[in-house]
């Protein structure tokens, strides 16, 4: 073989091998960038993780684009910067939320998903490369627990924050109320900043207190006048309720003869009437100018009777009247005492 045949095969077998770099680079998408129209987007992460250059992005599991390029901020504290091409066939909203996902335990290919649905804006970002997101770090719990989930939790957090925040001056007060603190110090009028009586010097008081009480009671001399002072008691109850039955005793009898003597009254009054009656009744007589009557009024002995009666009946007033004042005077004399004074 000559050298032309010799160089002619070889530029056939180099050619075939670039025709065959060419086709598996088209086949697994590693085709140039310049034979797809792309747009660029800047990515914020926290962390970069292990994405490297090519890897793919994904929306809603389809590759729309690639990683370019990523950088390190210039304050490093505020994350990374990572450039990605998106071809112009594919609109992202400006409020989707790309995720790195990290493979686990170092299989696979780290790539940045972004998934989107109804709720997100219908405004897309711009294809002017001026298009930027914010991301986060996929991977681990946050590929298993939804998004709404890590929202709550977020916020739970958050609001446990605030609630431990809210609860210091409640802690600091707390551990001011429970602080041990001697009585002495609480009662010093030197110290101007002396610390106020707490729940401490409380149960020290109420400790002294009982220390005090006990000492009393315990005391052989105090104990036998408590036992006499109870004893009197007792006797002074005792003698309390036999007063108040003779006095139960003596109010009956007294309202049984307040009664026989009203009784004795009521009688004295209904023959006083009678005997009033009389006259009324020699007057009428007389006024029928019967015999009898006439002879009646000029009896001297029945004169001399109702003489007689009158003043019998004026001394009986008299002396019901004196018993009444008495009684309004001086009571009623009744067995074991005095009664109305």
């Amino acid at each position: 073989m000559n050298e032309f045949r010799k160089n002619v095969v070889v530029g056939a077998v180099v050619l075939t091998a670039l025709m065959a770099l060419g086709t598996m680079i088209i086949l697994f998408g590693e085709a140039p960038q310049a034979l797809t129209s792309v747009y660029r987007v800047s990515m914020y992460f926290p962390t970069a993780g292990t994405i490297q250059n090519a890897d793919p992005v994904y929306v809603n599991g389809v590759q729309v684009g690639q990683v370019e390029y990523t950088a390190a901020m210039s304050d490093i504290r505020k994350g990374v910067q990572i450039v990605t091409a998106i071809q112009t066939r594919y609109r992202i909203p400006i409020d989707a939320v790309p995720f790195i996902k990290e493979q686990g335990v170092g299989f696979g290919k780290s790539s940045i998903r972004i998934d989107v649905d109804e709720r997100n804006s219908s405004t897309m970002l711009p294809t002017d490369g001026s298009a930027s997101l914010q991301g986060q770090v996929g991977g681990g719990a946050a590929e298993f627990i939804p998004k709404q989930t890590l929202k709550a939790i977020e916020d739970a957090g958050a609001a446990l924050a605030d609630l431990a925040k809210g609860l210091r001056p409640v802690a600091d007060d707390l551990h001011a109320l429970l602080k041990p603190t001697t009585t002495q110090e609480a009662d010093s009028t030197t110290q101007p900043d002396r610390p106020l009586a707490n729940l401490s010097t409380a149960v020290q008081r109420l400790d002294q207190t009982l220390k005090g009480l006990n000492q009393i009671v315990a005391d052989p001399n105090n104990q036998k006048n408590i036992r006499v002072t109870l004893e009197n008691f007792r006797t002074v109850s005792k003698d309390t309720a036999a007063l108040a039955k003779e006095l139960r005793e003596v109010t009956n009898k007294t309202d049984q003869r307040l009664e026989r003597v009203s009784r004795g009254l009521i009688e004295n009054t209904y023959k006083l009437s009678h005997l009033l009656d009389s006259p009324k009744q020699a007057s009428d007589k007389l006024s029928t100018s019967e015999g009898s009557a006439g002879r009646f009024l000029t009896d001297p002995e029945l004169y001399d009777a109702l003489t007689f009666s009158a003043k019998r009946l004026g001394l009986a007033i008299n002396d019901l009247h004196e018993l009444l004042q008495q009684w309004r005077e001086k009571g009623l004399k009744v067995q074991g005492g005095l009664l109305g004074r």
